[in-house]
């Protein structure tokens, strides 16, 4: 199995951008690779007009998509159905830009360096995430279904 994961804004009228991601999953075929399923998460709702998504991880260990904005937000997505899992401003200093940043392979999150030389590290707890999901419905609707798949891709 493989994933693709891209970002991209268009126009869908003359004055509304819409900007969305794609999780597109591969599956192996010992003949040929055979396209499997695409997954679109429309990020117009969250996203102002200056923001747009700066980096897009994918956390195979927990099955886990990190898209942090350009002003600062950090949303994270389960890549197989697209469902919103957790947002939260990361970046609260005006003038703040993300320089660089970098897979945390200990940990399977990000580390992010910001224009000012602060070290943000964003991973994901183990023994929290889920009792998470249960607690906060208003994020994720479908959160048992959400709370049971997740369980299953940690158990592996």
């Amino acid at each position: 199995m493989g994933l693709f994961c891209y970002y991209r804004e268009y126009f869908d009228s003359p004055n509304h951008v819409t900007k969305e991601f794609k999780i597109i999953e591969f599956m192996s075929k010992k003949d040929d690779n055979e396209f499997s399923r695409e997954i679109t998460v429309n990020m117009t709702p969250y996203l102002s007009a200056k923001d747009s998504a700066k980096i897009i991880h994918c956390a195979e260990k927990y099955g886990l998509l990190f898209v942090m904005t350009k002003l600062g937000f950090l949303y994270v997505y389960e890549m197989t159905s697209g469902v919103l899992v957790y947002w939260h401003k990361v970046v609260a200093a005006e003038g703040m830009r993300i320089e660089q940043w970098c897979r945390n392979c200990a940990t399977d999150g990000i580390v992010i360096l910001l224009n000012n030389g602060d070290l943000i590290h964003i991973d994901v707890a183990e023994d929290k995430i889920l009792d998470f999901i249960l607690q906060t419905p208003q994020i994720c609707p479908d959160n048992i279904k959400l709370y049971v798949d997740l369980a299953l891709q940690f158990r592996t």
